[in-house]
């Protein structure tokens, strides 16, 4: 018989021997067994954020969220907010000079200092150096962020969500003294009472700055405090408020010379704002805030929060700027000269009022489980503000982007108006064939 043939009995053998093998191992197939274990609460991982209206799990949101914990503030000895995000390549500065507040850009897109920084949830002015000492994590929300936290640019939010009282004592000092001379102290203080029903965090901070710009020097004063009340198992009471005051030289940028070449022989300690006259850019802020928060039986929970915002500002400079006598009047002359600018503008106060009313939790109707969130937000913002008596004028049309807050007849410029009571006009240009720019004007 041809080898061909005795081997299909052979294989024929094989496949039934294989089928009854595995016949026989599905027969049996251990039990599952489930492993799990807690995720520690002390490394540099988040599971959690606060950037929208209610507290949402990281891994059950779909959008891009970037949490920077208390841990990782400590061991980077970040100060500002440029330094805890600096881990993060789709963060970067937009606008941050030595001795200035920071700005911050996600994506390319920069945010708005109205709008893009907020506290707790709660709006805050971003033109005034945010202090980390007394902040457990800063939360970055990147991307389309209106969904989350409301009216935003569209490169996303930052959110700073500050200390809590902790369940055991915490007594911490910190001495810091940088290589250019900067000094730094820090004491955070936290702990419970009243068989821990009521609960208290402080926090105070000194600094005096020498960067690597050796004129720039100034200072910063920090004092913060929060306090919590459990009122019962359902209810909780918080109480926050902080202070700063920054005083310190600012460093001004170069320009091309001529509008064309770059200046050569420049030091990083070079410093252009040093004369008799310059005076620092001196920045007080305060917040004033509060939640009440309280959970029903069947579930949802209800957040009442308010937060004031306050920043009073002096700010000064002796700012190169252009060449009057050059051929580029925003840029440096040929040959280096620039003109000199003494900037002030004492007494800028900036306010802002937001209180906040959020229900979130979860229902089931028959077998198909829900989860809904309820929010209302209300901010009022002072100086310049807007009153019955006012008439805006804007140069766009009714429909203009939401996402661009404080552009001319936006859809929260409207709501502003019709809350106050105030008129707006809306200018609707139109462009003729030749070119000529023809308006009109309607009142709302």
């Amino acid at each position: 018989m041809p080898a061909e043939g005795l081997l299909e009995p052979l294989r024929a053998a094989v496949f039934v021997l294989a089928v009854s093998l595995a016949a026989r191992s599905a027969a049996a197939e251990l039990e599952t067994v489930v492993v799990t274990a807690p995720r520690p609460g002390d490394d540099y991982g988040a599971v959690d954020f606060r950037a929208g209206p209610a507290e949402r799990s990281l891994l059950a949101t779909p959008a891009s969220v970037c949490v920077v914990t208390r841990a990782v503030m400590d061991d980077q000895l970040a100060r500002g907010v440029v330094a805890a995000a600096g881990n993060d390549s789709a963060v970067g500065e937009n606008y941050a000079p030595v001795g200035y507040y920071e700005s911050l850009s996600i994506r390319g897109y920069a945010l708005d200092n109205a709008t893009g920084f907020k506290r707790e949830g709660l709006t805050v002015a971003n033109e005034s150096s945010m202090p980390l000492e007394n902040k457990e994590r800063v939360e970055i929300l990147k991307g389309a962020a209106g969904f989350e936290a409301g009216l935003a640019s569209p490169g996303g939010v930052v959110n700073y969500v500050l200390k809590r009282p902790p369940e055991r004592a915490a007594r911490r000092l910190e001495f810091a003294l940088g290589e250019n001379g900067t000094r730094y102290a820090h004491a955070d203080l936290g702990g419970r009472f009243g068989g821990g029903r009521f609960g208290y965090r402080f926090n105070a901070a000194r600094e005096d700055y020498h960067p690597y710009v050796r004129q720039a020097v100034g200072s910063r004063n920090f004092a913060g405090a929060f306090f919590d009340w459990r009122v019962s198992d359902r209810a909780l009471l918080e109480i926050d408020a902080d202070w700063q005051k920054k005083s310190q030289l600012s460093v001004p940028g170069y320009q091309l010379l001529d509008g064309r070449a770059l200046p050569s022989g420049v030091s990083p300690e070079t410093m252009l704002n040093n004369q008799a006259w310059s005076r620092p850019v001196e920045i007080t802020a305060s917040d004033l805030g509060g939640r009440f928060a309280y959970a029903f039986d069947a579930g949802p929970r209800a957040v009442l929060s308010f937060n004031r915002n306050r920043l009073v500002s002096d700010d000064a400079a002796a700012f190169p700027f252009g060449c009057s006598s050059g051929p580029a009047p925003s840029a440096f002359c040929a040959d280096g000269d620039y003109d000199l600018y003494d900037y002030r503008s004492s007494g800028e106060i900036r306010t802002a009022t937001q209180a906040q009313a959020v229900v979130d939790g979860a229902f089931a109707t028959g077998e198909v489980g829900h989860r809904a969130l309820v929010n209302f937000l209300t901010s009022i913002t002072k100086r310049p503000g807007i009153a019955a008596i006012d008439t805006l004028l804007a140069i766009t049309t009714i429909a203009f982007d939401i996402a661009a807050p404080g552009a001319p007849g936006d859809l929260r410029e409207q709501l502003e108006c019709a809350l106050t009571r105030a008129k707006i006009r809306l200018v609707q240009r139109r462009v003729r064939i030749n070119d000529a720019d023809e308006r009109d004007v309607w009142e709302m």
